[in-house]
């Protein structure tokens, strides 16, 4: 008997709710960003300003601001506690994997989609992050979900609506993660470009229109952020850490530094994986710019920035 068509996202999610749900109750929230999040959430509430982080009564724009707003909303939901400050990261990380599978479906095939979600599911890095109360699991759900719309815009053809919602994605995405919107951009440059004859996508204006969409409330929140704390502070801020990031290493790490990380960190499933990409490229020419080119960019994009730290490889 045929299974029907919503039983994979049915299993896939009895594999991957127990991962966030099941928590002891003891769990605190972590130093640093964990607690700088949470703090910053609740003076949202407490003083209603919705535009600017705020430390110890103290107004900074080194970050932007996304995930707060995100975690002030889960305050409200669910009252003040770890619970809330961790909500946006375990629906990322849920959304994330349900939207893996039906990449991987439109792709790969309906096995090796699921296999390839529930693994994800599992990776030691991931599984972590969608326990905690940051901004880098919400970037992987947004950036799953531009992707998703890129291949279902794919499957309906030319001037699909679908990337709109792309382009949309990518505003929100500085709101979570700042100028990290960046690199993920550019690692879909291989899939856009390449197998641009096929899709169509650069030539669809909802693309550009999701675009400005998306840009509606960036724009919105640093043209009153800077119209009440000034240019400087607000634009200068950003630029200031981003500049700051990139001139700097996280306990001396070098170039190669992702070349044993990113294996360590995923182990065994990056080994795997990196078997599975040189089936894919081999096998698969259609969309092998997308799932094999975008990554090592990705990963080039990240060997070349000064900054490198245990976690960027989740983003």
């Amino acid at each position: 008997m045929k299974r029907a068509a919503w039983f994979p996202y049915f299993s896939l999610l009895l594999w991957v709710l127990p991962l966030v749900l099941i928590r002891s109750g003891q769990q605190s929230l972590m130093a640093h960003d964990e607690g700088i999040y949470a703090v910053q959430a609740k003076a949202i509430l407490e003083t209603g300003n919705w535009l600017a982080p705020q430390w110890a009564g103290e107004v900074g724009f080194d970050r932007t601001i996304g995930i707060q707003w995100l975690m002030a909303l889960g305050y409200q939901l669910l009252g003040l506690g770890e619970e809330a400050v961790r909500l946006p990261s375990s629906m990322a990380y849920v959304l994330s994997a349900l939207l893996l599978l039906r990449i991987g479906r439109l792709t790969i095939g309906d096995r090796l989609g699921w296999l390839g979600a529930a693994i994800f599911a599992v990776v030691p890095l991931v599984a972590h992050y969608a326990r905690l109360g940051t901004q880098d699991m919400v970037l992987v759900g947004l950036e799953v979900v531009a992707v998703w719309a890129l291949l279902e815009g794919e499957r309906l053809g030319h001037r699909s609506w679908w990337p709109l919602v792309t382009g949309v994605m990518f505003g929100w995405v500085f709101l979570i993660k700042g100028f990290m919107v960046l690199p993920a951009a550019v690692a879909l440059l291989p899939y856009l470009l390449f197998a641009h004859r096929r899709h169509g996508h650069l030539a669809n204006p909802w693309l550009y229109l999701g675009g400005l969409l998306g840009l509606v409330p960036v724009v919105g929140w640093l043209w009153a952020s800077i119209g009440l704390y000034g240019t400087d502070r607000v634009w200068g801020s950003l630029f200031g850490k981003l500049l700051h990031l990139r001139g700097q290493t996280y306990q001396g790490a070098g170039p190669l530094y992702y070349f044993w990380n990113i294996p360590a960190n995923g182990f065994p499933w990056a080994i795997l994986g990196a078997i599975g990409g040189g089936l894919i490229w081999g096998k698969s020419r259609d969309y092998r710019m997308l799932l094999v080119g975008g990554p090592l960019l990705l990963f080039l994009e990240l060997c070349l920035f000064g900054t490198k730290t245990p976690y960027y490889p989740c983003n």
